[in-house]
Formats: structure tokens, sequence, C-alpha cells
């Protein structure tokens, strides 16, 4: 999670108001790519978890937006891209 170039910014956590439980937590790390000799500055969110007792919340947008308003505010991020980590089903 603390990669080369983090910005604590960039943690985003939620937590339960009575027991003080963490509930979910996304994060992102930027990354340079060159694109056709374009420099190209994004960031990548690589973790998003959420507590199984509170995925029927629709808590994964609220937390992707959060975190992509956050990469809007930083100057050096152009853009933002999302990877999954399980296969999606009809997909080789």
């Amino acid at each position: 999670l603390k990669g080369p170039h983090w910005s604590a910014d960039w943690h985003v956590s939620v937590r339960e108001k009575k027991s003080g439980k963490m509930i979910a937590f996304v994060s992102a790390l930027p990354k340079h790519f060159s694109v056709r000799s374009i420099d190209v500055y994004c960031s990548e969110v690589n973790f998003l978890c959420i507590d199984k007792n509170y995925r029927s919340q629709r808590l994964a947008p609220l937390l992707i937006q959060e975190i992509t308003r956050r990469l809007k505010l930083s100057s050096q991020c152009q853009a933002a891209f999302y990877t999954s980590g399980t296969a999606l089903p009809g997909i080789l």
C-alpha cells in the first residue's frame, strides 16, 4: 500500500460510528506511462476491501467516487484506472 510516491490522502477508510471498526478501505498509487512518446501520469486503484456484512449497502461506488475526487484534487494525476483480482464470468 505504500509504493513509490504514495500519498496518505490516497488511503480512504470508512469506520463504524459506535465501535470504530473499519468496514471499508480503498487505496491508490501513482503510475507513469509513455503512450506513443507522450508521458501520462495516472493512478491505479489497487486495493478495495469491504466487510462482508456491509457489501449490500453500495459502499464500493461511494469509495470509488471519493478516491476519484481526491485523485482529481492532486495536480499530478490525469486519470485513474482500476483492476480486478477476480475472474469475470464469461470472459476467458
